[in-house]
């Protein structure tokens, strides 16, 4: 009886460090909803605090560098936010909002053709990314080059499921005219 039980709580504590090595019992998701919730209230600074627990609860999870990124690039730290948007892609390499996002930084900065390149990688990666077709529409326009613009803005229409970001597309194509 004894050898039996000894012998259940060995298999059921084995059992228990197989979930815990496979990250179930990691705190990275709690973090992460802490850091989306205090992001959603402009809370920057303590959202970064909770994606950097994130990140150190779990190494791998490209999600808590892609957020805390963003985080960074809308307090204006470009560097922290390139350097966050690059360990996404690191991590995982089809990751297609990380490129859409490192995109938005280089476009912010007049790097455009970088911008269209991480455009285009978002857009290969997620062909109904409806954001990125606008966002690229938007550096071809700034570019001079409207017959893309004027594509890129059609296509985000088309794909989006976003009634705002449709009114945009269609007001770019509105005040484009018949240019290009």
């Amino acid at each position: 009886m004894r050898k039996s039980l000894v012998l259940s709580i060995l298999v059921m504590l084995a059992a228990l460090l197989m979930v815990a090595e496979a990250g179930c019992f990691s705190d990275a998701e709690g973090y992460m909803e802490r850091g989306d919730a205090l992001a959603e209230e402009g809370r920057y600074e303590e959202a970064i605090e909770e994606y950097g627990k994130a990140i150190k609860s779990d190494r791998k999870l490209a999600s808590a560098y892609l957020n805390r990124g963003t985080m960074y690039y809308k307090q204006n730290d470009l560097e922290g936010a390139a350097a966050d948007y690059n360990r996404a892609m690191d991590l995982d390499p089809d990751y297609a909002e990380a490129y859409y996002n490192r995109g938005l930084l280089y476009f912010k900065i007049f790097e455009h053709d970088k911008a269209l390149a991480d455009f285009d990688k978002a857009i290969n990666l997620d062909p109904a990314f409806a954001a990125a077709y606008c966002s690229r529409g938007y550096a071809y326009l700034d570019k001079g080059e409207t017959g893309k613009a004027r594509s890129d803005f059609q296509k985000c229409i088309e794909v989006s499921q976003d009634p705002e970001l449709t009114r945009f597309a269609e007001d770019m194509l509105q005040n484009m005219g018949n240019e290009g």
